[in-house]
């Protein structure tokens, strides 16, 4: 009777303490002494659309040891939990990319920081805010190189877009003209562009290049090639375009005039063979300091660009070689 008296006792304040004890083990979690988190990165306040953010933080604790194993995640532009990887002596990182449709403005962002230690969860938290503007557009442009042509030259155009994160464009609206005349182009590989454009006669003087890139999100970019354009002689113009032959047809009689002017003409074309010579070696320059050195061209894109223009090279050295034992 007495044991079983005592055992029940013994229940009674066993319940008690344990009834008590997590009221004391709340007020102890909440009393807790916090983890303090120390902001290293992102050390700017404003970032592009399109951009990487880098968050780099310190954890320690109240007595300022560095708290290894914790959990670090950072809420910033809608994206919740996102976690930081430890990387040694209380130092967690993450890199985001900021989503190039994020919203403009203000974005606040929390990083939340906790730690198990003995059964008492230690926690601490720090705000902060970012600024998000429209994405910085990057526009390369591989030719042309020259910046001096005559009237009746094809220029050929070749950039490359894309945002200055090294991310490819969404859905891009391409607009390239000069003198108000637009230049048609094709998207080569994603985000290399190409077109050319021959120059019309009546084009002398100072000419501007116009460059123009939309995203789908509204974001801009814009470049300027500034040009000089030499009045060709009228003669010679027609000599380097295809109106010669029914001009010739139809005025000369002599077939030893006609043969001369044959010859002039084949004289003409190797000149302008020997033009687009000279700028398929510069773009294989420009397109190789873009990949090697730049990093602004993917591998794929760079051997494709480099094989284009290497077999039409392959093709001008042949005709000009048949044209040189003619």
């Amino acid at each position: 009777m007495v044991t079983v008296l005592r055992n029940n006792l013994l229940l009674l304040l066993i319940f008690f303490l344990i009834h008590h004890g997590v009221v004391a083990l709340e007020a102890r979690v909440a009393d807790a002494p916090g983890l303090e988190i120390t902001v290293i990165e992102p050390k700017a306040k404003t970032f592009n659309r399109g951009e990487h953010i880098k968050f780099l933080v310190q954890v320690k604790d109240a007595e300022k040891n560095d708290v290894r194993k914790a959990s670090v995640s950072v809420a910033v532009l809608q994206k919740k939990g996102v976690d930081l990887e430890e990387t040694g002596q209380g130092i967690y990182s993450a890199s985001l990319l900021v989503s190039p449709g994020a919203q403009l403005g203000a974005q606040p962002y929390t990083i939340v920081a906790t730690k198990d230690i003995g059964g008492v969860a230690f926690s601490g938290h720090i705000e902060g805010q970012l600024v998000i503007e429209k994405a910085g557009i990057g526009i390369q442009v591989i030719s042309p190189t020259e910046k001096i042509f005559r009237s009746g030259d094809t220029m050929a155009i070749v950039f490359t877009a894309s945002y200055k994160s090294g991310e490819k464009l969404l859905n891009p609206v391409i607009d390239v003209n000069i003198a108000g005349k637009k230049i048609p182009l094709t998207e080569k590989e994603k985000g290399v562009f190409e077109g050319g454009f021959k120059i019309p006669f009546e084009f002398s003087g100072m000419a501007v290049l116009d460059f123009s890139v939309t995203d789908a999100f509204g974001n801009t970019a814009s470049k300027q090639v500034f040009l000089e354009i030499e009045k060709e002689n009228i003669i010679a113009y027609v000599l380097k375009t295809d109106l010669l032959l029914p001009i010739a047809a139809i005025i000369i009689a002599s077939g030893a005039v006609f043969s001369l002017v044959l010859k002039t003409k084949k004289k003409f074309r190797t000149e302008e063979l020997k033009n687009r010579r000279k700028l398929l070696l510069n773009s294989i320059a420009e397109i190789q300091k873009l990949y090697y050195k730049d990093n602004k061209l993917e591998k794929q894109e760079y051997q494709k660009l480099l094989e284009g223009y290497s077999a039409e090279l392959e093709k001008i050295d042949s005709v000009l070689e048949k044209n040189k034992n003619k």
